[in-house]
């Protein structure tokens, strides 16, 4: 039996629900080599495992019938004697949709296996796998400005100038091999089939690594919207259908919104689509085994006014039992539970998960934040003119006149601290690190003006704002701009 208990600090638990481009982790594990030299299953953060389709015969591993082998596929040192598939693939989901007047919008994602030479020779030796997510728009009827694109693994932000017609106005792809150290955009030399880590963080030796474009979990066909995906598989390619596997703030959804400005507050459109194409087979072994479980979840929200209801979501691996403590006292043994806590406070939340192979336990001090409902609060506009590079103004009402006024900016929701004034710790809702831009005393009115620049390369990014008044201990509601 394996039985331990793990603290986690609040901070790193949040960091797990911020967007794509900053703490989206990657593919969980991988499965022993199989017969043809690659990982025999790739497993996400759900304990989903999906094993290499590289079965010709069968209609739902999209494998294109135009690739179809004369007798058994075959991988040698000699290429010439080889007749594998050049790629084959582990999952592959995808979306698109017709934006009027304008074009084709496009997700393609996939984790497949190839070749890891200049050649992509079938070759012995070169397996290597890697994850793709690529974004196209293409039409003629698409214009320069700036491009907001939500996909279930993050939001990204391209500032695209005109193009000639004919050519693609945004087209971005991310490909991240799995290679003796995993990298990102680069081209793997012969002998590539290093399988030493899951497809996750993409260490390129830099302070803020990059992380991989698929992950924590594949996307699936959502259970609760018929048909029922094909048993032993996660999706029928051919059939468009609504996914779960996002991880929040990311929807299960592809949008594609356009403006003019940098800071989207005119959007010239905004279209979206649920429907996607979704590839996948299950892999029926036991990647457990006996193996001890290791506790691991996230919540979302973290942080709010109460009434506050919080969806806990379990990440364990080799799990099934779940009990879960609340810190009002309260508990559940659902493996998903979701909580409403009524009163204000500071919450520490504990999961102990139990299996075959032994017990763990993941406690979260302070977790959850919750906050008194308005009556007494601060309030904070949202700044004008909200442009990067020029001077803002940050208008809070509601003030104590003549006191002071402090407004603290983040990249991120979450779970903070500020030990200003003598309230001891005033709970922010903001991830760390977070910092003051400035401060202001009220008019008689109760009406607090802060003058600050947001930097002019932060144009297009999302900051996250709350006022605070450390005389009365008071805060406002988080707000939330694009500059």
């Amino acid at each position: 039996m394996h039985t331990s208990i793990r603290w986690a600090a609040r901070a790193g638990l949040v960091a797990a629900l911020a967007p794509f481009a900053s703490a989206q982790v990657g593919i969980k594990a991988f499965g022993p080599l199989n017969q043809y030299g690659f990982p025999a299953y790739y497993t996400d953060h759900q304990d989903l495992s999906l094993t290499h389709c590289a079965d010709q015969n069968d209609p739902l591993c999209g494998i294109p019938p135009e690739e179809f082998l004369i007798g058994p596929p075959v991988i040698t040192d000699d290429p010439a004697e080889g007749n594998f598939w050049h790629e084959t693939f582990y999952w592959q989901g995808g979306a698109i949709m017709g934006i009027p007047g304008r074009g084709d919008a496009e997700l393609v994602l996939a984790v497949e296996g190839v070749f890891g030479n200049a050649d992509e020779a079938v070759r012995q030796g070169d397996q290597t796998v890697f994850a793709r997510l690529r974004i196209r728009l293409r039409g003629d009827g698409f214009e320069g400005g700036f491009y907001r694109i939500g996909t279930p693994y993050g939001t990204f932000v391209f500032d695209a100038p005109a193009v000639d017609p004919g050519r693609r106005i945004v087209n971005h792809t991310v490909d991240c091999l799995h290679v003796a150290t995993i990298s990102c955009g680069s081209t793997p030399g012969p002998n590539a089939n290093y399988f030493t880590t899951p497809l996750g963080v993409l260490d390129d030796g830099t302070p803020a690594p990059e992380v991989a474009p698929i992950g924590p979990n594949f996307l699936r066909w959502d259970p609760t919207v018929p048909p029922l995906a094909p048993a032993g598989y996660i999706g029928d390619p051919a059939i468009l259908h609504p996914v779960i596997g996002a991880v929040a703030p990311n929807q299960n959804a592809f949008r594609v919104q356009f403006s003019r400005q940098s800071n989207f507050n005119n959007l010239v459109f905004d279209q979206s689509t649920d429907l996607f194409s979704i590839m996948g087979k299950i892999d029926e072994s036991d990647p457990c085994d006996g193996t001890a479980p290791v506790a691991d979840f996230t919540a979302n929200p973290v942080s709010g006014q109460s009434p506050l209801q919080v969806s806990f979501t379990d990440q364990s691996s080799c799990a099934t039992a779940w009990q879960w403590s609340f810190g009002d006292g309260t508990s559940s043994n659902l493996q998903n539970p979701v909580k409403t806590y009524a009163a204000p406070g500071l919450y520490t939340v504990s999961l102990t998960v139990s299996g075959p192979g032994g017990e763990d336990t993941l406690t979260v001090p302070d977790m959850i934040n919750v906050t008194a409902p308005p009556g007494n609060q601060l309030v904070l506009a949202q700044p004008v003119p909200g442009v990067a590079g020029v001077s803002n103004s940050f208008v809070v009402t509601g003030c104590t006149p003549g006191r002071t006024i402090g407004v603290y900016s983040g990249l991120s929701q979450g779970s903070s601290v500020v030990n200003v004034g003598n309230c001891g710790g005033i709970p922010l809702n903001l991830g760390r690190p977070f910092r003051l831009i400035g401060r202001a005393n009220a008019n008689a009115g109760g009406v607090a003006t802060i003058l600050a620049t947001p930097p002019g390369g932060s144009a297009g990014r999302t900051f996250f704002l709350q006022a605070v008044e450390p005389a009365s201990c008071r805060t406002s509601a988080l707000i939330s701009e694009v500059f």
